[in-house]
C-alpha cells in the first residue's frame, strides 16, 4: 500500500498553489468541501514530485477552520463522499478539455480521530512542480469565508491580481461557478445572491479589495468585469487582529456614518484616512471591532457600482 503521510504542520499561513487552468476549472462544491480540498492542496511542498495519501487529525482541521470539532466529525463523511463524486472540468487554451474526479480515496479512523484523503494523480500536473501561470495565496484568506461563491471569486480575482482586472462573459462566469439553476438566467439574481454578498465578504476578510462592473449590450447584462487591488499590509494586519478579537468578544455593532463603505477602497484619500484611523485604534480593540462590524453592515446595505458597455 502507498505510504500515508501524517500532516502535523497545518497552518493557515500555508500556501495554496494551483495552475491557473485549475483555478478557472468548472466545478461546484460546498464551502466545507472547498476548504478541505484547499487544505489538502496546501500540504503539497515545493519540492514534491507527486501527491500523497495525507492524514489529518480532525481536531487540527477544526482548529484551522475555527469551528467546533463535533459538527466536523458529523459532516466529514458526507463531505468526503461528495468530494469523491465531484467532477472538475478543465478547459485548455486550444479548446480541448479534461474531466477528473478530485479525490480518489478517503479513510476515517475513529480511534485515532483522523481522516486520510488522496488527490487524484491525474490532477497532479495542475498542482505539483508548477513553474509558470499559477496562482498562490495564504490558506487564511479562504478559511474565514463562509460563502462557497466567495471562495471561488476570491481565487479567480487572485489569479488576475497582477493585471488588476479581469472580465468574463456571463456564460463563462456561470460555467466556472456551475450556476445551472434557471433563476440565474436573471442577472439580478446573480448580483443579489452571489456577486454582492461574495465581494462584501472578500473585502472584509481577505487580502484583496474587489469591485465589479456589469458589462451591458444595450440594456442586457452580458458580462462582468472585476477590479482587483491588494490591501496594504497595515490594513491586513489590523483586519486579522480584529477578526481574532471579534470571535472572542462578539461586539455588538454600533452605527457608523463617517465613511462611504462601498467606495472606500477605490478612493486613495479615504483609504489613507481609514488606515490612519485604524492604526490609531490599534490598542483599542473594542472600538476597532465595532468599526469593522459597522463597516461590513454599511457595506451590505449599499448598491454595487455598475456600468454599461454598449
Amino acid at each position: 500500500m502507498e505510504y500515508e503521510q501524517l500532516e502535523l504542520n497545518l497552518n493557515n499561513n500555508n500556501l495554496v498553489v494551483q495552475d491557473n487552468m485549475f483555478v478557472h476549472a468548472s466545478y461546484e462544491m460546498t464551502s466545507l468541501e472547498q476548504k478541505l480540498l484547499l487544505i489538502l492542496i496546501s500540504t503539497i511542498k515545493k519540492d514534491d514530485t507527486k501527491t500523497y495519501r495525507t492524514v489529518f487529525r480532525v481536531r487540527d482541521i477544526a482548529d484551522l477552520m475555527n469551528v467546533s470539532v463535533e459538527p466536523l466529525y458529523r459532516d466529514l463523511p458526507k463531505a468526503c463522499k461528495s468530494l469523491m463524486k465531484k467532477i472538475i472540468e478543465i478547459k485548455q487554451p486550444n479548446g480541448d478539455w479534461e474531466m477528473f474526479n478530485i479525490i480518489t480515496h478517503a479513510k476515517y479512523k475513529k480511534k485515532e480521530g483522523s481522516i486520510m484523503m488522496k488527490i487524484n494523480e491525474e490532477i497532479e500536473p495542475y498542482l505539483v512542480q508548477l513553474q509558470d501561470l499559477f496562482t498562490s495565496f495564504r490558506l487564511s484568506n479562504v478559511l474565514d469565508l463562509s460563502s462557497k461563491h466567495a471562495i471561488r471569486i476570491y481565487q479567480l480575482s487572485k489569479s488576475s491580481l497582477f493585471k488588476n482586472e479581469v472580465s468574463y462573459t456571463l456564460e463563462e462566469f456561470k460555467k466556472i461557478l456551475k450556476l445551472t439553476q434557471k433563476s440565474y438566467d436573471r442577472f439580478n439574481n446573480i448580483s443579489g445572491k452571489i456577486l454582492n454578498p461574495s465581494i462584501d465578504e472578500i473585502n472584509l476578510k481577505t487580502d484583496l479589495n474587489v469591485e465589479y462592473e456589469v458589462l451591458k449590450l444595450g440594456t442586457k447584462a452580458v458580462g462582468v468585469k472585476f477590479y482587483i487591488k491588494k490591501k496594504s499590509e497595515n490594513i491586513i494586519r489590523l483586519q486579522n487582529d480584529s477578526e481574532k478579537s471579534v470571535s472572542k468578544s462578539k461586539v455588538k455593532p454600533n452605527n457608523f456614518n463617517n465613511f462611504d463603505a462601498r467606495d472606500i477602497y477605490s478612493d486613495p484619500k479615504k483609504m489613507k484616512s481609514l488606515e490612519h484611523k485604524l492604526l490609531g485604534w490599534d490598542n483599542d480593540k473594542l472600538k476597532l471591532n465595532s468599526f469593522i462590524s459597522d463597516l461590513f453592515t454599511e457595506t451590505q446595505n449599499k448598491p454595487h457600482f455598475t456600468a454599461c458597455t454598449q
